[in-house]
């Protein structure tokens, strides 16, 4: 089920050696991995996951954002500036920068947590739930073809992906401004399904 990542298609500039260490714990802990819900088998999805245990495993002063990518893949830079202002998360970060395990943990429990969290969105929300629809179309492409040279011969800009981003990014600030609380109590739980797992697995408390 696992999609094959290249550090490419990161948000950060990463090497080699920091790709080889995602997919070494993806292998290590693949049992936990494969009870994440189906839908996260995407191409946009997995490469969320990797952006955000970079984000948990490195501090700032040890990650060097893309800035093309920036421009890309908005959505997903939206998604984790958001989750990582949170008090939650940023109480956390002490624990995950000492060990890439437990970021990875961290990382895929925390995103279980806002998927269903958003989810639960687009039921009370028709707009965010249109919008939502329309990026989906999105989730398992590779969006930076479109921004490549080959495709801009045959249309100068993805006009559609860049309307659909754009009214996505929108709606998650607006969600996230207003749904504070609720996100904190996301990555509590998020964070003590990752420190229980972790024990479980390891026989040692984090």
């Amino acid at each position: 089920m696992f999609v094959n990542i290249k550090k490419v298609d990161s948000l950060f500039l990463i090497n080699d050696t920091v790709l080889d260490r995602f997919n070494s714990l993806r292998k290590e802990l693949e049992l936990i991995t494969l009870s994440i819900p189906s839908t996260f088998n995407r191409f946009q999805v997995w490469n969320l996951f990797v952006d955000f245990w970079v984000k948990s495993a490195f501090t700032e002063d040890d990650l060097i954002e893309h800035p093309h990518h920036s421009l890309i893949y908005i959505v997903r830079k939206t998604l984790i500036h958001e989750a990582f202002q949170l008090q939650a998360v940023q109480r956390v970060l002490p624990l995950t920068y000492k060990n890439d395990r437990f970021a990875y943990l961290f990382s895929l429990y925390t995103l279980i947590e806002l998927d269903n969290f958003f989810t639960s969105k687009t039921r009370l929300d028709d707009e965010y739930a249109s919008y939502y629809n329309d990026l989906m179309v999105y989730a398992s492409k590779d969006i930076s073809s479109y921004f490549d040279e080959s495709f801009q011969t045959l249309e100068t800009y993805p006009k559609l992906l860049a309307v659909t981003q754009a009214k996505v990014f929108k709606k998650i600030t607006e969600i996230t401004a207003k749904s504070q609380s609720e996100l904190n109590e996301a990555v509590e739980n998020a964070v003590k399904a990752a420190k229980d797992m972790y024990y479980l697995l390891y026989d040692a408390f984090i």
